[in-house]
């Protein structure tokens, strides 16, 4: 995220239409994408309705004030953190990071699946969440 951050402050990036179907487009697979070019276009839309300097300081104030790493002890809840083995947007290390310092925490990897695997195999997660609350 930080070179995301560096290549849209110097301009290497833009906040435009091909940029953020690129980066919509990194969290789904190639599969998801032909079969619902819906999800891509509204998730463009999304991104495009906000001003340029919005988007980028959403990125900066992720990239440089969010850590909570020292807090995730404090979560006592039972947590699913769900990623794909093809997680282009979220390394794998991160959240193996919080599976291992939220208590009561389950990680939970789909394979060959990237960032979008609650839109692309939602009964995966529910299926988990229902496990974790008791209801399967």
């Amino acid at each position: 995220m930080a070179e995301l951050l560096r290549q849209f402050k110097s301009g290497v990036m833009k906040v435009d239409e091909p940029t953020m179907r690129m980066m919509s487009e990194m969290g789904y697979t190639v599969r998801f994408r032909k079969d619902h070019p819906e999800i891509i276009a509204e998730e463009i839309q999304y991104k495009l309705i906000m001003p340029p300097w919005v988007y980028i300081a959403c990125i900066e104030n992720f990239v440089l004030h969010f850590d909570v790493r020292d807090r995730l002890h404090d979560i006592q809840q039972p947590t699913l953190v769900h990623t794909g083995d093809r997680d282009a947007l979220v390394k794998w290390t991160y959240s193996e990071f919080l599976a291992k310092h939220i208590p009561h925490a389950k990680l939970v990897v789909v394979p060959k699946q990237n960032h979008g695997t609650i839109r692309e195999v939602p009964e995966t997660v529910v299926g988990e969440l229902d496990t974790m609350v008791g209801l399967k």
